[in-house]
C-alpha cells in the first residue's frame, strides 16, 4: 500500500516537470571508484524535493534516507575490488586524455529502483518510471502578428509594429 502510493504521488508531481539537461565531469579519482560528479542544477533540486515530498506523504520525515543532507550525485564509472594508489589511477587518466572528460545528457524520466547488496555486489531492479512530461516554457513570447493556427506572420510593409 505504501508503495502505490508513494508511486503515484511521485509520478503526479514528475508529470509537472520538463525534461531538463545535467552535466558530468571531470573525472574525479577516489580510494572507492572513478567517477564523475554530477553538477546540481535547480532542476535536480526541484526533482529531489518532489520526491520527498511524495515520500513525506507516505512516511514521517525521520524514515526517510539523507533527509536534509545536501546533494551530492555522482556516476560511477568503476569500483576498485583491491587497493590500488590513486596516482597511478589519476596519472593513467591523464595519459588517456580524460582528465578534463565531461558530458552532458538529458532526464527525461525518474526512475524508482529496488537496491540490493549481496556478496558485496550491487543490484536493482526497476519499480517504476515516470516521465518528464511537461512541455519547457517557449522561448519567445507571441508577437502581434502570430496567428495561432500558422504560427508566425510575416509584417504587413509599411505598417507601424505596436508594442
Amino acid at each position: 500500500m505504501h508503495l502505490a502510493a508513494l508511486v503515484s504521488g511521485a509520478r503526479d508531481l514528475l508529470a509537472e516537470l520538463a525534461p531538463f539537461q545535467l552535466a558530468f565531469g571531470p573525472p574525479e579519482v577516489t580510494a572507492e571508484t572513478i567517477r564523475l560528479p554530477v553538477t546540481v542544477s535547480g532542476e535536480l533540486l526541484r526533482v529531489r524535493a518532489d520526491l520527498t515530498d511524495a515520500l513525506t506523504e507516505v512516511w514521517i520525515r525521520e524514515r526517510i534516507p539523507d533527509f536534509g543532507e545536501p546533494l551530492r550525485p555522482y556516476l560511477a564509472l568503476a569500483h576498485t575490488t583491491h587497493p590500488s594508489p590513486v596516482r597511478e589511477i589519476r596519472t593513467a587518466l591523464a595519459e588517456d586524455g580524460f582528465t578534463d572528460f565531461a558530458l552532458d545528457d538529458t532526464v527525461s524520466s525518474v526512475s524508482m529502483v529496488e537496491l540490493r547488496c549481496e556478496d558485496g555486489r550491487y543490484d536493482w531492479s526497476d519499480i517504476s518510471t515516470a516521465q518528464l512530461l511537461c512541455e519547457p516554457d517557449p522561448v519567445v513570447e507571441q508577437s502581434l502578428f502570430d496567428d495561432p493556427l500558422f504560427g508566425p506572420v510575416r509584417h504587413p510593409i509599411g505598417s507601424a509594429r505596436r508594442s
